[in-house]
């Protein structure tokens, strides 16, 4: 099953764009592939923090701009962790809420959260689920989420950028300086934050998201220098791709193709490097940015093209990229000699001379990707 998993997701790595892995899933009627919020939802959606709804129609619709209520935050936020993966103890831990019950759909997710300490009523006796959520409440939960899972917390900003910062509850003060300098929560781009503004269900999705990226890096993650460089090289030098949020560069040498991809909010780059060989197979190399590591997820795949856009995929290996050298091979289809090392060896090599002098003539070294 690990196999077929990890197929899969090679699979949509190199065959698919962000836009191919969006039209797998039919799609909530009423967001489109334009939006801001568009992939934070997907990505909610298919790690099931949230589910859509049936409307008058008939279709299935997300209902981007609606408020989110306290309950409906502790279970998306409940769900995002293995702590109550197939767990029956919370659902029948009886709160001292009067308007919290065992038979209630969200008492699991709010007897979790205060058993750990992320979460507590607005009085002794009331937690009132059905209140909508603000966003100053939505980063102090987040911030001692975080704090419960251990991750590092040295982060913090004065907020003296939004003119609406005195405006921010004392009771939330610091967990929103750490939301805002950990990139989890961002302003509205008119200089104000606006803590006290009920919070929509998209919005919580790119907040999730935003998380998920500080929990991979252990905080905020790292994109100036050469990561801020290679995208404004693509966005400057390069063109609209098939996805409406995506910019796309390429430059071909001797039959090598280097390919580079950047959202337009450069906060993701996708490195493609391939050629075609005399044998009718693909060679390509991959791998994608978030944020400047110490490591990258790395592959090389050989495919065939076959009838009606369908590809078979003789040989695919990943590995962990460091600045020393490859690690943790995965040979996902092939074995260890088949084809022998050298011949994906030798693309990456031919990638690393291309790649390292489109680097430097930014002003950069490949070193300086690794931090």
């Amino acid at each position: 099953m690990k196999k077929i998993i990890a197929i899969l997701l090679t699979l949509i790595m190199f065959i698919a764009t962000f836009a191919t892995v969006s039209s797998a899933y039919n799609g909530f009627a009423d967001i489109r592939e334009s939006d801001w919020y568009y992939y934070p939802v997907i990505n909610a959606w298919m790690n099931e923090y949230v589910a859509g709804m049936i409307n008058e129609k008939g279709e299935r619709v997300f209902r981007p701009n609606d408020t989110l209520t306290r309950a409906q935050f502790m279970q998306m936020l409940a769900q995002s962790t293995g702590d109550m993966l197939n767990d029956t103890y919370y659902k029948n831990v009886k709160l001292n809420f009067e308007d919290v019950k065992t038979s209630h759909w969200y008492n699991a997710a709010i007897a979790w959260g205060v058993e750990k300490g992320i979460v507590k009523g607005v009085s002794e006796t009331r937690f009132a689920p059905n209140d909508p959520i603000t966003r100053e409440q939505v980063a102090r939960m987040l911030c001692l989420f975080a704090e419960y899972k251990g991750y590092n917390m040295d982060y913090t900003d004065d907020l003296s950028a939004f003119t609406d910062a005195d405006t921010i509850s004392d009771w939330a003060l610091t967990q929103m300086q750490w939301a805002v300098a950990s990139e989890i929560i961002k302003g509205y781009g008119n200089g104000e934050l606006r803590p006290r503004r009920n919070t929509t269900r998209a919005e919580i999705c790119v907040m999730l998201e935003a998380l998920e990226t500080y929990f991979k890096y252990d905080g905020p993650a790292f994109r100036d220098g050469v990561f801020a460089a290679l995208c404004d090289h693509v966005i400057t030098n390069g063109k609209d791709s098939s996805v409406d949020r995506d910019m796309e560069w390429s430059v071909t040498k001797e039959g090598y193709t280097l390919n580079i991809r950047c959202t337009k909010d450069k906060s993701f780059i996708t490195i493609n490097y391939y050629k075609d060989n005399a044998d009718g197979i693909t060679e390509s190399l991959y791998f994608d940015i978030y944020a400047l590591t110490d490591h990258y997820s790395y592959t090389y795949d050989q495919r065939i093209a076959k009838e009606n856009g369908k590809y078979d995929f003789p040989y695919i290996i990943q590995a962990d990229l460091t600045l020393d050298g490859f690690t943790n091979y995965n040979y996902i289809c092939g074995s260890p000699g088949d084809p022998e090392e050298e011949q994906w060896q030798a693309l990456h090599e031919e990638f690393m001379t291309d790649f390292a002098e489109l680097l430097e003539s930014l002003g950069y070294t490949y070193s300086d990707l690794y931090r």
